[in-house]
């Protein structure tokens, strides 16, 4: 018996026609509809074709001649680093090494607060703690600000420093609320609880800007591990809500040696709270900052780099085999060294298809480059980088396709295929008719998302 007579015919949830629809698939640049079905392209092709796909209650969009094309990506931002900046005081006036930097930069903070208020500092990193130990660095901390509790996080979150007030209001609470496990969310809470409504805000006009931009997706690897979590946990609730207007991809940023394990730790985690997400919200990158640093201690200053080689060679295998995608920046050509051992270790193991991309010190040539690496086994920033190209059809690349494989989502994003994201950036003009400087001009009539219309 034909059982498959009576199977129930699939309509799309939404269809787009009546435009010019740019797919960024060199085997089909061009079609004229495409129709989503649960957030995913259901079929790309002719007008003719969607007919099948339509029906009683499938939204039908008249792009009314409109152009579209692949939702773009924009790559290497910052944006849970910024709306966090908006939660907390922040005092670059730290930029000495050693127990007098911190205690310097503290003073010059501390009269920005009220004399009753407890005081919660973000800044400064943990190479320019040097050799000190967190007893000097409490002591230290008693003596400048004696009378109130004071609590500073490190600017990469590997660190929180607080003096005996801080300490022991943390404890006092503590074992009031029967709490064991003291996480910094709770010292924070404790402390300084954070005040959420300019964050929310901020987060909105970061959301409504690259809506208008054209974004569907956003590559943060600039924020640490914190900001993240905290920025992650806004962007879950407006998931529930149905309000998310870009993808949101986070690289776990190290801008020095930390404990592979804990960092695997760290991202295993993220990985597991990012599964029923639905690709919406994911954290599989790894973004590595290499460079020289100055150590000072009592006796001597040395320079020196700011990662272990044969350590990073392991967290890079280790982490590959946990399904990231990389990113190296290096700030010198030892940097730069490291970085291409770590690619090669990589691919050595049999890691093939982790993305990984390096940005390096413009003063080395690409033939310099390709001495430390191999041109097959990574993608140079340059070469990607929308800010750098030098015509539209460039542009339009590294904003789709270039981007979404440069990520390791190629599969999932960065062209209209069947079987993507329904992720769609709709322009009234014709992008390929003008310059460069004519795209930037031109405004976005709208965008989709998972196949939501975002105005």
């Amino acid at each position: 018996m034909a059982f498959g007579f009576f199977k129930k015919r699939e309509y799309a949830d939404i269809v787009f026609k009546n435009g010019t629809i740019y797919t960024m698939d060199p085997n089909q640049p061009q079609v004229e509809a495409v129709a989503c079905k649960d957030g995913m392209i259901l079929l790309a092709g002719d007008e003719d074709d969607m007919e099948a796909l339509t029906g009683p209650n499938t939204e039908v969009v008249d792009l009314e001649g409109q152009f579209l094309l692949p939702g773009f990506i924009k790559l290497r931002s910052a944006q849970a680093q910024l709306a966090f900046s908006k939660l907390c005081h922040t005092f670059p006036e730290w930029t000495a090494s050693g127990l007098d930097g911190l205690t310097k930069a503290v003073k010059q903070v501390l009269p920005k607060f009220k004399k009753e208020d407890s005081i919660f500092l973000y800044g400064g990193f943990h190479y320019q703690l040097g050799a000190l130990s967190m007893g000097e660095i409490h002591d230290a901390l008693d003596q400048v600000c004696p009378d109130r509790p004071l609590l500073i996080l490190l600017t990469d979150c590997t660190a929180c420093l607080m003096n005996t007030a801080a300490i022991e209001v943390v404890k006092a609470s503590a074992e009031e609320e029967g709490i064991r496990n003291i996480s910094l969310d709770y010292i924070v809470s404790v402390i300084a609880p954070l005040d959420f409504e300019p964050y929310q805000a901020y987060i909105d006009q970061q959301n409504r800007t690259l809506t208008k931009e054209g974004f569907t997706t956003v590559h943060d690897c600039g924020s640490f591990d914190y900001p993240q979590t905290i920025y992650r946990g806004e962007l879950q609730e407006r998931m529930m809500e149905d309000q998310m207007t870009q993808r949101y991809l986070a690289s776990y940023v190290m801008m020095e040696q930390e404990d592979p394990d804990l960092v695997l730790h760290k991202i295993r985690q993220r990985q597991t709270d990012c599964i029923e997400l639905e690709g919406m919200i994911q954290c599989n990158g790894l973004h590595i900052c290499l460079m020289p640093m100055t150590i000072t201690t009592d006796t001597a200053t040395e320079t020196v780099l700011n990662f272990d080689s044969e350590l990073l060679q392991k967290l890079a295998v280790d982490a590959a085999d946990i399904g990231c995608d990389f990113t190296f920046t290096a700030k010198s050509q030892e940097a730069l060294e490291a970085a291409a051992e770590a690619v090669g270790e990589i691919r050595d193991s049999g890691y093939k298809k982790n993305a990984a991309v390096l940005d390096y010190d413009d003063a080395l040539s690409d033939k310099e480059i390709y001495e430390y690496v191999s041109e097959e086994d990574v993608v140079l920033w340059k070469d990607i980088d929308p800010s750098k190209a030098t015509s539209v059809e460039q542009l339009l690349d590294r904003l789709t396709i270039d981007a979404a494989a440069a990520l390791g989502v190629e599969s999932q994003i960065g062209s209209i295929q069947k079987g993507k994201a329904a992720d769609f950036t709709v322009l009234p003009k014709d992008p390929y008719k003008g310059s460069v400087e004519d795209f930037h001009k031109q405004k976005v009539s709208f965008t989709v998302l998972n196949g939501r219309i975002i105005s």
